[in-house]
Formats: structure tokens, sequence, C-alpha cells
């Protein structure tokens, strides 16, 4: 949006390389890298670990989260029915739902591959 060039850029590569690790370690999704890059360009002193903490983007608690997902699929037989009978792309729909659930601070890969398994896929 500014025009800038890589040589200008204001976020040293050491602290897009601690966003990258936050990805790699499933604290935050794609989508939450890109929002902690974002206030890390306007705060480039800032820490990106102590930004996504701020954000409320934690390593997933895969209890917590495995609770959201057996009560989303509890309360969609006919979906997960149409999964299981061979639609296993419909498993996109209940990871929109389990995210609407826990208001966007899941892990989308992580609940992804939590339905998978639930499911069998």
């Amino acid at each position: 949006d500014e025009s800038s060039t890589i040589d200008n850029c204001p976020v040293p590569a050491e602290k897009i390389g601690m966003i990258a690790q936050l990805v790699e370690e499933n604290i935050c999704s794609n989508n939450q890298a890109k929002e902690v890059f974002e206030k890390l360009w306007e705060s480039p002193e800032l820490n990106p670990v102590d930004i996504a903490k701020s954000m409320g983007f934690e390593p997933a608690d895969t209890s917590a989260l495995e609770g959201i997902i057996d009560e989303i699929i509890a309360a969609n037989p006919a979906k997960v029915a149409e999964i299981q009978g061979g639609n296993p792309k419909l498993a996109n729909w209940l990871t929109g739902q389990v995210m609407k659930a826990s208001k966007g601070k899941a892990n989308a890969k992580v609940v992804t591959g939590i339905i998978q398994e639930k499911l069998g896929l």
C-alpha cells in the first residue's frame, strides 16, 4: 500500500522469521500472521510473540478445541453424513463453523486436522 520495496521495509528479517515460527508452531494461522505483520509494520520495535499474545493468538488448547468440534459435529449430522458419504471438501464448512464458535481465535489448520481425524478422512 505504501509503494515500499524490500530495501526500505521497516520490519527486520529476524522478526519476519519470528512470525514464520509462530505459524510453524501453530500459534497463529497464516491470516493471523498477516495481522501480526501489519502491527509490526506500524511498530517495528515490538516483539512478534508479544503482538500475537496481545491479539489473543496462542497455541491451540486441543482439549477445548475438541469440545467445540464435537459440538459442531453433533449439531450437524446431515453434513457429517454427506462428508463421510464422499464429499470430504464439505469438512471445510465444519471448520468454518468452529472458527465462528471460537470467534476466529482457533487455528484453522489445526481445526481441519482434528475434524479430519474425527471423521476418519
